[in-house]
């Protein structure tokens, strides 16, 4: 078996992990990909901040020579400002574990990896969502508590935006009540439900989401699709410093993963490391509403 500390090409346990945290991490980008995404494998330093346009497409209007020509323009540009933030989970290991133990090891150590990367780029949108501040007014559910069909529907039409280019993001106790409103094969089933989102088509909304974290005092917000960029950046690497370096891009979604294998001679432990740099932010939050549950 190739000696994974002196070999000059990735070794093994690099490759796998590499492979198998991109794919792995896949599922979390579904949830993303209702907002606007910039992902690319464009290294950028750590605390960047880059400005990410985006455009908020309106309904088209009858033609008037003064109101709505071809040249009042509708449609506007707008910029979220999105700080990077360096993500990083690794793995230790042995000399005698990195060469002689089974590929099925490594597996278990990639998954570990995609789930940390996955959870600190969910976070970190979620808590965007959590320190939304908007000056539209919010829209009510009812106070007891409860969530219904109808509810849903009314949101939809209550909203000042095109629900159909809208997500409904809730918390988990409303996610649970609407999850439970719908048969499995009208939300997607089990998949729906790891995902934490709701196909488009339900009500008008183009998805129905779950987060960890909305705003105080509220149990939902309405978010249109071009209102939330979501970033991704590869984090540059001095390969010298190294044994191994690997970046691996998604073709799917376009994110990319940076693989640093590295050996400390003082304790003979050797690491595989995954990193990202992530950030989302609002382009316009003022168009974005909460959902409240109505005053007693």
């Amino acid at each position: 078996m190739p000696n994974a500390i002196s070999a000059p090409s990735s070794s093994p346990a690099l490759v796998t992990l590499s492979n198998k945290v991109v794919l792995a991490a896949r599922p979390a980008m579904t949830k993303f990909m209702d907002f606007v995404t910039d992902f690319s494998a464009d290294f950028v330093a750590p605390g960047s901040t880059l400005k990410i346009a985006v455009n908020s497409g309106t309904k088209a209007g009858a033609f008037d020579s003064s109101t709505n020509n071809y040249a009042t323009g509708k449609e506007s540009i707008s910029f979220a400002s999105v700080t990077l933030t360096h993500f990083v989970d690794s793995e230790t290991f042995t000399d005698a574990q990195l060469l002689e133990v089974p590929e099925s090891v490594f597996s278990k150590a990639a998954a570990g990896c995609a789930r940390g990367i996955q959870l600190a780029m969910a976070d970190a949108v979620d808590t965007a969502i959590q320190n939304l501040n908007t000056t539209a007014t919010s829209l009510e559910v009812p106070h007891d508590g409860s969530l219904s069909k109808a509810d849903i529907a009314a949101l939809a039409g209550a909203t000042k935006n095109d629900a159909a280019r809208c997500v409904l993001v809730l918390n988990r106790a409303y996610w649970a009540k609407a999850i439970a409103l719908f048969d499995a094969d009208v939300y997607g089933g089990a998949e729906a439900i790891r995902q934490g989102r709701l196909d488009g088509g339900v009500f008008g909304w183009k998805a129905i989401q779950w987060s960890t974290k909305v705003p105080t005092s509220a149990v939902g917000v309405i978010i249109p699709e071009d209102a939330l960029a979501v970033v991704a950046r590869a984090v540059p690497c001095n390969k010298a410093g190294y044994i191994d370096y690997k970046l691996e891009a998604d073709e799917e979604t376009g994110l990319a993963i940076g693989f640093r294998q590295g050996f400390t001679q003082e304790t003979g432990t050797n690491f595989i490391a995954a990193e990202t740099a992530f950030g989302a932010a609002f382009a316009d939050a003022n168009n974005c509403e909460k959902v409240v549950v109505a005053a007693s």
